[in-house]
């Protein structure tokens, strides 16, 4: 099933934009600070993913020192006005299959004064609960899922525990995988989505990836207590820590990995070029569309770069699969999230005809 469209009423900065017509690569282009990387956290927010662990990781990901009230940026739990809830569809057209989801994000704040001796101690809970209901046509009925995350503040100590509320339905969804370079503990999710690659024996599909880079690149061991990835190399005696090599090469290995372990899903990046040098950029980029049309995955990425627009808009047109590809321009005001849609064709006659800035 693939993501045909997508609506957001209030999340962040973002109110009331709605999305639909999605392809198999979405690029969200737009100013600073105009929505693109909530967007993507709101996407993720509304259940496409459907894992309790993503679900915490996308909204503490931009905060190194976690508090209440950095999450109470997110959600006003005192103004009803404030309740965040997201909608989306996934359609399946081989067997006539489209789900849609509706998620309301309900908080609640209380604190709690505790004598101790001569000392009061204050504690201060925040509960989320986070409701998914499901619609599908061929269903015969609608379905309901719970989670429910818990921040418990103790002074300056954070405490947190997130799961599914017992008893609620499980709703079946597609692989989907989120990078966003943002987030304070990026070398865990890495480790961990090389632990299932590994699992899955896919070492060899990844290290064709690392070789656009070094294309002397044999092999990689986690290694150590520390866990840190070497890269073996050949005529190399000693492996190579992957902090030897640049960014690029960092991210690359990432989002690959994680591009592996969504077949026939949903990858979603923010702000894919950055740290990348253009040149391994470019190959990448034309790797991973392939790797996307292989396996069957809808990409969604955010960019600030027109280059980066103008080598998947290169990608597409090489592939001859131009109607492939989709551009949305993200615009904030104060009242409402604009987005301007342009499918693979315009974006074409724009950028290669009149040179239009589309971000």
């Amino acid at each position: 099933m693939k993501l045909d469209s997508f609506r957001v009423k209030t999340y962040r900065g973002i109110r009331n934009l709605e999305l639909n017509d999605f392809t198999d690569l979405n690029i969200f282009v737009g100013k600073n600070n105009s929505g693109k990387t909530s967007l993507m956290e709101a996407m993720v927010l509304s259940g496409i993913c459907g894992n309790v662990e993503q679900l915490l990781a996308t909204l503490i990901s931009r905060y190194p020192k976690l508090n209440i009230d950095r999450i109470g940026t997110m959600f006003d739990v005192n103004d009803a006005r404030r309740q965040i809830i997201l909608e989306h569809s996934l359609c399946d057209e081989r067997i006539g299959e489209h789900l849609q989801i509706h998620t309301d994000v309900i908080g609640t704040e209380t604190t709690e004064h505790i004598q101790r001796e001569e000392n009061v101690r204050e504690l201060r809970k925040l509960v989320l609960r986070i409701e998914y209901g499901a619609h599908s046509r061929n269903a015969q009925a609608d379905q309901k899922e719970i989670f429910r995350i818990e921040f418990l503040q103790d002074g300056r100590s954070m405490s947190i525990r997130a799961g599914r509320k017992k008893n609620s339905d499980t709703i079946a969804r597609v692989p989907c995988q989120y990078i966003a370079f943002s987030r304070f503990e990026e070398m865990g999710y890495l480790l961990r989505t090389l632990d299932e690659i590994l699992e899955q024996g896919k070492r060899n599909e990844l290290i064709e990836v690392l070789r656009i880079f070094d294309d002397k690149i044999t092999n990689f061991e986690i290694i150590g207590d520390d866990r840190d990835i070497k890269i073996m190399r050949a005529g190399d005696v000693q492996p190579l820590s992957i902090y030897d090599y640049g960014n690029g090469m960092y991210k690359a290995f990432y989002i690959a990995s994680a591009a592996l372990l969504c077949e026939k899903g949903i990858l979603l990046v923010d702000e894919i070029e950055a740290g990348i040098h253009r040149e391994a950029l470019e190959r990448f980029v034309q790797y991973l569309r392939l790797l996307c049309r292989e396996k069957q995955i809808q990409l969604f990425i955010t960019t600030h770069s027109l280059e980066t627009v103008d080598l998947f808009l290169h990608a597409s047109e090489q592939a001859d699969k131009i109607d492939e590809l989709t551009v949305y321009n993200i615009r904030n005001t104060k009242e409402v999230t604009k987005a301007r849609r342009y499918s693979g064709e315009k974006l074409k006659g724009l950028r290669t005809e009149i040179g239009m800035d589309v971000r």
